[in-house]
C-alpha cells in the first residue's frame, strides 16, 4: 500500500451486478513506513511512497442474496512539501462471498478507478435506533432516530500517534 491514512468502505453485489448501499466502513487504517520493533525507522512517508504493507479484512454473516463485495477507499497523505492530498477510489475487483464470508486483501497493486467525494460521502450518519423506517423510490427514509456522534478529526489525529504492533 502507498503511505497514508485510509478509510475503506464496502458494498455488497448481487448476481445481477447491482450494488447495495455501503454496508460497512473500516476504522482509520494507517500505512506508514517501518516495522514493529524498529522505532528508529518508523515514519509517515510522503505522497506515493510504498509502505510495504497490505490490508486484510474479513466480512462475515453476509446474506445469501449477495455474491461479492466491492471495495472503495478514501486516502489522505501529503505531497513533497507537506500539503494535504486526498483521493477517493474504487478497487476494480470483486471479492467473492463463500459460505457467507468475504476475505479481502488489498496490496495497493490492484487496478483502481477514481471516484468522487459524493460517491463515497464520508460524512454519513450512524443510526443507533429509529422509530419509523420506510423505503420508497430506491431510498430509505428514517424518522425519530437516535445516533452517536463520531469525532473523526480527533480519531485521525490519534491514529497518527499510534504505532501498530503485532500480537504474534
Amino acid at each position: 500500500m502507498k503511505v497514508g491514512n485510509y478509510n475503506f468502505y464496502f458494498k455488497l453485489v448481487d448476481e445481477d451486478g447491482n450494488e447495495s448501499d455501503f454496508v460497512s466502513e473500516s476504522l482509520n487504517v494507517v500505512c506508514h513506513i517501518g516495522f514493529e520493533g524498529v522505532l528508529a525507522g518508523c515514519r509517515g512517508g510522503l505522497r506515493d511512497e510504498n509502505s510495504a504493507k497490505l490490508v486484510r479484512f474479513t466480512l462475515i454473516n453476509i446474506e445469501d442474496a449477495y455474491k461479492s463485495v466491492n471495495v472503495y477507499y478514501y486516502r489522505r497523505t501529503s505531497d513533497d512539501y507537506g500539503n494535504p492530498v486526498e483521493s477517493y477510489a474504487k478497487v476494480n475487483r470483486e471479492y467473492h462471498v463463500q459460505s457467507n464470508i468475504a476475505s479481502i486483501i488489498i496490496t495497493g497493486f490492484e487496478d483502481t478507478e477514481s471516484v468522487t467525494y459524493k460517491d463515497i460521502n464520508t460524512h454519513f450518519s450512524l443510526v443507533d435506533s429509529a422509530a419509523t423506517v420506510a423505503q420508497a423510490q430506491g431510498r430509505l427514509f428514517i424518522g425519530n432516530i437516535s445516533k452517536q456522534e463520531l469525532l473523526y478529526k480527533d480519531l485521525q489525529d490519534l491514529a497518527l500517534r499510534i504505532l501498530p504492533v503485532s500480537n504474534r
